[in-house]
């Protein structure tokens, strides 16, 4: 895929100056935003992406995915709207996909029947090709039979030879085409991702995931699934959705073989602790040194209140949003976050 192909998929020959619009005129043609597919993360015409460890149990999650918008069924507590699914991986042999499939139909007590018409597979281990081939071969398919939501699984797969995950000039070309993709076929499109190697915990939510920052700054939403460090058999949810409210984070953990979002907790800990607060993340800092990582001061701050990590994580992002904490990253070779380092402003540091 070179830019110039692209560019002639998003801008056809002949094609006329974009149209302006007096504010009017706007909200006339937009009268209202468009219809969710996943009702608070991603809307028709969208692209999100799904980043996860390797071995996590991202398709898992994605499997369960297409199959409760093929079935108009909440997941994760989160409510879809029934569309036609095209699910394209990359990664399975038939048989491997097709005994996921059976159990997660089996978890969702779903059956083949139920899914004529709404689910589409294409399988393409060892017969891998750009996204741009494999989509193109579908565009007409897409748009005259009603699909509403593609998958791709995985990425670092579906690029074309000559395209690196690293470099964000590719991955925009990327993005560029899946979303005027979208928007030329009215769909939503969820593309899983892994995460870089390392300790993911002291990143921004939009710094994780392997490769260009191009891939999460392109992408509508940024749905990042990672392991509870003190709960294994749980995941960490976090998401940063372009045209939603924020979501605050939530777990998943395992029933009947699919993921499953855990309910809220109470704001206070079961140790009887309570949510902290900047102070504590001020007077945390001062008493344990000058500076540490982000990551230790959360946990600090967690053993200090006996609180919940969320907790602990909310207070130490309230202080640097305040201003009464600094943060700083440290930073890869190729200029990627490694970790951030909290510390006090000097005069907050002389007069704790």
């Amino acid at each position: 895929m070179s830019e110039n192909v692209v560019s002639q998929r998003v801008v056809p020959a002949g094609s006329v100056q974009p149209e302006s619009y007096s504010p009017k005129s706007l909200l006339q043609v937009f009268p209202k935003e468009d219809e969710p597919v996943i009702d608070g993360l991603l809307r028709v015409g969208e692209t999100m992406n799904l980043i996860a460890p390797p071995k996590t149990g991202k398709s898992w999650l994605v499997l369960s995915l297409a199959h409760c918008v093929a079935l108009g069924r909440p997941w994760l507590g989160l409510p879809c709207t029934q569309k036609k699914v095209l699910y394209i991986d990359n990664e399975l042999r038939g048989g491997t996909f097709a005994e996921r499939v059976r159990r997660v139909e089996a978890a969702m007590g779903v059956k083949d029947e139920d899914l004529t018409d709404r689910l589409e597979v294409v399988l393409l281990r060892g017969h891998l090709e750009g996204l741009e081939c494999t989509l193109e071969k579908w565009r007409q398919r897409i748009l005259t039979e009603g699909f509403g939501l593609i998958v791709l699984d995985v990425l670092y797969r579906s690029l074309p030879p000559g395209m690196e995950e690293n470099s964000n000039s590719n991955m925009r070309v990327v993005y560029n085409y899946l979303d005027a993709f979208a928007q030329a076929t009215n769909v939503a499109i969820v593309v899983t991702h892994h995460t870089s190697k390392g300790e993911q915990s002291e990143k921004c939510v939009t710094d994780i995931g392997a490769g260009a920052g191009a891939i999460s700054r392109a992408a509508d939403t940024h749905l990042v699934v990672l392991p509870d460090p003190k709960q294994p058999d749980q995941l960490l949810a976090q998401a940063t959705p372009r045209s939603f409210p924020q979501p605050a984070p939530w777990k998943l953990r395992r029933k009947n073989g699919l993921w499953e979002r855990i309910e809220e907790r109470s704001v206070v800990s079961p140790e009887g602790g309570s949510r902290p607060t900047s102070s504590d993340v001020v007077d945390v800092l001062y008493r344990q040194g000058s500076e540490m990582t982000k990551s230790k001061l959360s946990n600090e701050v967690r053993i200090r209140c006996q609180c919940h990590r969320e907790m602990a994580q909310d207070a130490v992002n309230e202080a640097i949003r305040d201003g009464v904490v600094l943060v700083r990253p440290i930073n890869s070779k190729t200029g990627r976050p490694l970790a951030y380092i909290c510390s006090l402003p000097e005069e907050q540091a002389l007069s704790a």
